[in-house]
């Protein structure tokens, strides 16, 4: 397809019209980080084969492109709006005619590709019917609206679960832990240039030095000897999971980061009761 001078004005518009309203577009922000802990899940394998993007340009559906490690890309228009309709093809403006040029788009540079209209308005909503047309290439989400993160993990059903998905506690994670996990991948996403590609790898990389325990993986392991020791300390009851050591004595519990030179350091020190003991993991957890 070859963009005419005046579609050409119309994208330079649009185009525009996005970068000035990215800053503070929380519903953009929410959704980018539901994407980012699904594929992370999905494709903790090859993390570094899957690409966001915001903004783009030249493009009629332009909010955000993820890219699969089998290069299938998927254009996002989000929409969070008290009114919506998908008008007509022939209409620029209008949401058909974005994501029928779109298709022409990918259909002659013969991308493998789909396009997602994620909207706010509940699962009744008249755009839920897609244009015949366009129906083939296109596709229709909910996506609910809260004004915090905190808000959405209480309200979002599919958000909460994708988070307790990924965090190393699973169903046991408490909704404190779930908004340290979004909050940690929000600060991540609003700190990149998200207008050029960005690897799935160097956000989840960025999240593990944040101290985020995800469940894509493995536990961490402690040895036979150490094992016995912590087995002797009365009252201690401990597990590990994904990435941190856990432990609990009477009322006091905590976490932190484990590695072998944790265990060395602990094994070095020999403490011998409980309370030394907590002291040396509270001091790794500070760490």
């Amino acid at each position: 397809m070859v963009l005419t001078s005046d579609q050409k004005k119309y994208l330079e518009h649009k185009h525009q019209g996005g970068l000035n309203n990215q800053k503070g577009a929380s519903y953009e922000d929410y959704y980018a980080v539901f994407q980012i802990v699904v594929y992370a899940r999905k494709y903790k394998k090859s993390l570094d084969c899957v690409f966001f993007q915001t903004q783009l340009k030249d493009s009629f559906v332009d909010d955000l492109l993820i890219v699969y490690p089998s290069q299938k890309k998927v254009y996002h228009q989000l929409k969070n709006t008290k009114r919506l309709s998908w008008g007509e093809v022939g209409v620029k403006g209008d949401l058909a005619y974005d994501f029928c040029c779109q298709i022409q788009i990918c259909s002659t540079i013969k991308e493998s590709f789909v396009l997602k209209l994620v909207h706010s308005l509940g699962t009744q909503a008249a755009v839920s019917k897609i244009p015949k047309s366009i129906s083939k290439q296109s596709r229709v989400e909910y996506f609910e609206y809260a004004d915090s993160l905190e808000k959405l993990i209480l309200t979002s059903g599919k958000f909460n679960k994708s988070l307790r998905r990924i965090a190393a506690q699973g169903e046991k994670a408490t909704d404190d832990e779930l908004l340290h996990i979004a909050t940690v991948f929000l600060g991540l996403w609003k700190r990149k240039n998200t207008t050029q590609q960005v690897d799935l790898k160097k956000l989840v990389d960025g999240a593990i030095k944040c101290k985020v325990n995800l469940s894509i993986y493995d536990n961490v392991s402690i040895s036979p000897a150490f094992e016995d020791y912590l087995d002797s300390i009365e009252g201690l009851e401990y597990y590990l999971c994904g990435l941190f050591f856990y432990w609990q004595i009477g009322k006091m519990s905590g976490a932190c980061e484990w590695t072998d030179e944790c265990e060395t350091a602990i094994l070095k020190a020999k403490p011998t009761n409980k309370w030394e003991l907590i002291e040396l993991l509270s001091n790794s957890a500070e760490e």
